[in-house]
């Protein structure tokens, strides 16, 4: 007994469909893990540092908590919040600067994302 030939149109149909849902489950998933990326970027004016902090692709990170700590030991030397544009400046701690610290800067932002740049002691 032969099998006639449309009984695998309905296989090819169903691998399609499955594929299709396959692609888009992924697509769904990937998405927001790179819609809530946090970046911080810092830069020295004369004594004050200032903080940009955003979600990529472009939206300020509102209300984030700013952390200073020496780059080399970790100790925290001061902490603050992002306004509505995702900006912070502070001026530089006098400790760091007697010490030549290398600073990290660290932007916690909601459901944990957290994002750091690192500001050398040469560029304030």
């Amino acid at each position: 007994m032969r099998k006639s030939r449309s009984s695998k149109k309905p296989d090819r149909i169903h691998l399609l469909v499955q594929g299709i849902f396959l692609l888009l489950v992924i697509c769904v998933l990937a998405t927001p893990a790179l819609a809530h990326r946090v970046t911080v970027f810092a830069y020295a004016e004369g004594n004050t540092i200032h903080t940009e902090s955003k979600f990529v692709p472009s939206d300020p990170v509102r209300q984030g908590k700013i952390l200073v700590l020496d780059a080399k030991t970790g100790k925290q030397l001061l902490t603050g919040t992002t306004d509505d544009q995702g900006k912070f400046s502070f001026q530089v701690p006098a400790e760091a600067k007697a010490q030549k610290m290398d600073l990290k800067i660290v932007i916690e932002a909601a459901m944990g994302h957290r994002g750091e740049w690192l500001l050398k002691a040469d560029q304030y």
